[in-house]
């Protein structure tokens, strides 16, 4: 197993290699979505956490601060070769403390239908799904129809 490291809550530290990996991740939609990623990253409600493995950054959690004790999952990314390895769940438990200072008491994200891998990790997790965006996704072929979404949300209790 990889013993993985950790980066700072100051997200637009690390804008450069998120990126990168980012489209890496989701090539076919990276070049659409680089700019509005850069900008949600470097926003003063976004926080979160990035995943490091012998000094390359190797995955991310972006979080967006809602207000009124809610907070969005924005993007979770880790990079092909070191999935499997518990480097998500990881992010989740480490920004565990932003949520708790910032007394978020709820968190939603939105995940493709067709995304088993992160369905299974969002339950392990404790996200309950509360909701479907019917066709939200572009499907990865152009013939195949959009992919719904399902909304998922999770309590956080604050200590």
């Amino acid at each position: 197993m990889t013993n993985f490291s950790y980066g700072e809550a100051q997200l637009d530290t690390y804008i450069p290699d998120i990126l990168k990996l980012y489209g890496l991740v989701y090539p076919a939609i990276a070049i659409r979505q680089i700019k509005a990623l850069r900008s949600i990253a470097a926003h003063r409600n976004s926080f979160g956490a990035v995943l490091f493995a012998h000094q390359l950054l190797v995955g991310f959690i972006i979080l967006s601060d809602l207000g009124k004790g809610s907070a969005e999952v924005i993007e979770v990314a880790i990079h092909p070769d070191y999935r499997r390895q518990s480097g998500a769940k990881k992010l989740f438990h480490k920004i565990q403390q932003q949520l708790d200072s910032r007394h978020i008491r709820e968190i939603f994200l939105e995940v493709r239908s067709d995304n088993h891998p992160a369905l299974a990790l969002y339950q392990v997790l404790g996200f309950q799904n509360v909701g479907l965006r019917k066709g939200y996704y572009p499907s990865d072929a152009a013939d195949r129809p959009r992919l719904d979404a399902f909304i998922l949300r999770k309590n956080n209790p604050v200590a």
